[in-house]
């Protein structure tokens, strides 16, 4: 990948306990990093499980976790959509981002309630 198309990310996980200081912090970045906010051994967990899934159709290099250039995912319809819904519908995935941690802090930052969607 190009250098010019990486970067570092602003961590906002100082910010948890302040939603005016994260709703700043996302209006100036785009985006919210934060660390903390799902339990790690969830967030690794869940990893794996969509590093899996990719493994299973060489999507990528597992030793490296990059894109393998042998990919055998399906392309066509409808069975590109099956295999992105089974990577979606991974029940670690699901339970990762249905978290009410997660809920909590969009609602605050929102300063509206948070529905996931599916």
């Amino acid at each position: 990948m190009p250098t010019q198309l990486t970067g570092g990310l602003i961590d906002s996980s100082n910010f948890l306990a302040d939603p005016e200081a994260l709703r700043a912090s996302l209006q100036e970045n785009g985006y919210l990093l934060l660390r903390g906010a799902i339990a790690r051994a969830t967030a690794l967990a869940t990893r794996r499980e969509l590093l899996q899934r990719l493994v299973s159709i060489g999507e990528i290099d597992l030793s490296w976790e990059t894109f393998s250039g042998n990919s055998q995912r399906p392309t066509g319809e409808p069975q590109a959509g099956d295999f992105l819904r089974s990577v979606c519908d991974g029940p670690l995935l699901r339970a990762a981002t249905a978290n009410p941690r997660l809920a909590d802090i969009i609602s605050t930052v929102f300063n509206e309630p948070a529905r996931g969607h599916d």
